[in-house]
């Protein structure tokens, strides 16, 4: 049975836009930790322009706390750092806990003036607190299919599954941000656009939606699973990025870039991880450079934590890959640290920085994408070539992406 939605109002709301229809843009999925809320906090506003964070509220222990001061106090955390900006806002909780959980998560945020649009998970029990808000706040509806994992029954394709969503949530396909996630894409699983192709097809038949937004990461739960050991260094492609500029090349739809910075899509499991290591995550053009320190940071003197995270920093600035203070206020930490300036071992402050400085990488790529977007399609008002010289033709062709950085050991210092 369906459930019971609230009457509809006999008005038409504005049409909203979470994300800018005119320009590239980016959609980072975060964590609603203090790091990556910082790192949004710190992050320039012109860069800020190009982004639509998904915020997800991570599970936490509620028993301790009467949950509406619970719900009130992660509004608030979220507000502080991006005040009224438009954001995506979704609850990773178990299924069975979505619908009254969210429907207080929204409430806060309605209280706390957010320009929220919620996120319903396909297969999940949140559809009640997302069909009240396309009729309460009238900013339409995000709709996250994670594939891979969610299940279509009766044997209905993926593109029936995605109508009758909408239709339970009471928005037209134009009303709703259709979000595909792939979730963490294990090494060796390059994916091209044909790979999506069929999938594709399939998922934008109900169209045509507000947005198209695909979202993944290579990034893994622990960076042992990616080969990196403890003292050492490594690179993780990204594949997402990868992926997406495929996608942009190939595909005649708008598809918006999303990844989820330099965390991976499941959330950390203090119970069951072992001790954590000293580690900085920096990003490259195609990859993630991850560097480890060796032993249970939380079992090292303090000085010793304090070294750590200097020398990794040195070794870090003494990367070709590393760009400078001139890139970002993350980098000038990163050299401030490695010059013994500043000594921060809070793995809160380490999350900030990667992550801060991953949102000036994919924007700059963006940026640098669209501006030679332009400069193929314009045509060129240059003094005509002499007789006999070889005439570049002009192509609306988008841009090949950018060559792999370099992976080469950093130099040490004496």
């Amino acid at each position: 049975m369906s459930p019971a939605f609230p009457q509809l109002p006999l008005f038409s709301w504005p049409a909203f836009e979470p994300v800018p229809p005119s320009a590239l843009h980016y959609v980072p999925v975060l964590l609603d930790w203090p790091g990556e809320l910082n790192a949004l906090a710190s992050t320039p506003t012109d860069r800020l322009d190009r982004m639509t964070p998904l915020i997800q509220i991570a599970p936490s222990a509620t028993k301790t706390m009467e949950l509406g001061r619970w719900a009130r106090d992660r509004v608030r955390r979220i507000g502080a750092s991006l005040g009224q900006r438009p954001i995506y806002l979704d609850l990773l909780v178990p299924a069975r806990s979505v619908r009254p959980l969210f429907e207080m998560v929204l409430d806060e945020a309605r209280r706390a003036g957010l320009t929220f649009v919620p996120v319903h998970s396909v297969g999940t029990g949140s559809l009640g607190a997302g069909a009240a808000s396309v009729v309460q706040d009238g900013r339409g509806v995000a709709l996250r299919y994670r594939a891979g994992t969610t299940v279509s029954m009766g044997g209905r394709t993926v593109g029936d599954t995605l109508k009758l969503e909408c239709d339970r949530l009471g928005a037209p396909p134009s009303d709703v941000d259709l979000i595909i996630d792939l979730g963490w894409m294990r090494p060796g699983s390059e994916m091209a656009a044909a790979d999506l192709s069929d999938f594709l097809d399939d998922a934008l038949a109900p169209g045509p939606w507000r947005n198209v937004i695909v979202a993944g990461t290579s990034v893994p739960r622990s960076l042992t699973e990616a080969g990196i050991t403890e003292g050492n260094f490594g690179f993780i492609p990204r594949l997402e990025w990868l992926l997406w500029n495929d996608l942009y090349r190939s595909r005649p739809e708008r598809i918006v870039y999303a990844d989820y910075g330099i965390q991976s899509p499941k959330t950390p499991d203090k119970s069951k991880s072992g001790p954590m290591r000293a580690n900085i995550r920096y990003t490259t053009p195609e990859a993630i450079l991850a560097l480890r320190g060796a032993g249970a940071f939380n079992q090292l003197a303090p000085e010793v934590r304090v070294q750590q995270y200097q020398e990794l920093s040195r070794r870090l600035v003494e990367n070709p890959v590393f760009n400078g203070r001139a890139c970002c206020s993350a980098d000038l930490t990163v050299e401030l640290c490695a010059e013994g300036q500043i000594g921060p071992t809070s793995q809160t402050v380490w999350r900030r920085v990667g992550t801060a400085h991953h949102f000036a990488q994919v924007v700059g790529q963006l940026r640098a994408l669209e501006a030679q977007e332009v400069a193929a399609s314009t045509p060129s008002t240059a003094v005509e070539p002499r007789p006999g010289r070889a005439t570049r033709r002009s192509s609306t062709r988008r841009p090949e992406p950018t060559k792999p950085a370099p992976t080469r050991e950093p130099r040490r210092t004496s």
